[in-house]
């Protein structure tokens, strides 16, 4: 899926047109490779966002980080990069994607072998991460925040608690804006909102902050 943003930039008392073309490259971890090569390929996108976690997708990865310090991110990740980067880099195409999962960093390192093993030359690849709170829930408990069951209403998590996997705050486009500023050529993140691939990207090209003055603009990129 390719997505059109456009915007009117005034410029020294005129009026210029803006576009950022956004393709979507993956909505679950499982999804297809090949159309993701095929829109890298043909169109002219500018960036391409990959979803590919879920809650249940999260105890995995924590699961198997616990078993492995150097896991817990999506394993796709490699095999995907080895086919797009070949493509992407040459283009400039800017990468925002989630499957670094519960070890964002480590899969970061993971694909920076990627790119020596291509011979892809230097590349810059941001780190999201500060998502994971499962280490601060007795420390957040103990300041008086609970954790109300939706289902049941149960007020707290007592019950549930010495089985607890994964606790995760879905972060937003904020650290995805700074690393597209200090000049990243990729993103990998960890739990962040769906749509801070992609609002991540719009706020950086056209500038927008999270004030009054962009509200609409920054509510019209979530509903992409």
């Amino acid at each position: 899926m390719l997505e059109e943003f456009n915007t009117i930039i005034k410029i020294n008392g005129g009026e210029k047109m803006k576009q950022v073309n956004i393709g979507s490259g993956s909505a679950f971890w499982g999804d297809m490779l090949e159309p993701a090569v095929e829109m890298a390929q043909r169109s002219d996108v500018q960036y391409i966002g990959f979803d590919h976690l879920a809650e249940l997708i999260m105890a995995l990865l924590n699961r198997m980080k616990l078993k492995n310090p150097e896991m817990g991110y999506i394993p796709d990740i490699i095999p995907w990069m080895k086919k797009l980067l070949p493509v992407t880099a040459p283009k400039g195409i800017k990468m925002i994607t989630n499957a670094g999962g519960a070890n964002p960093l480590q899969a970061a390192l993971e694909v920076k072998k990627v790119v020596k093993d291509l011979n892809l030359g230097p590349m810059k690849i941001g780190v999201v991460s500060g998502d994971d709170v499962l280490p601060y829930l007795d420390e957040i408990r103990k300041r008086g925040f609970r954790f109300t069951n939706m289902d049941t209403g149960e007020e707290d998590i007592d019950s549930i608690k010495d089985n607890i996997v994964a606790a995760n705050a879905y972060t937003g486009a904020d650290e995805i804006i700074t690393e597209l500023r200090n000049g990243a050529d990729m993103i990998i993140t960890g739990r962040v909102s769906d749509n801070a691939l992609y609002v991540g990207p719009l706020m950086h090209e056209f500038g927008w902050e999270y004030t009054d003055k962009y509200v609409n603009q920054v509510a019209a990129a979530v509903t992409i």
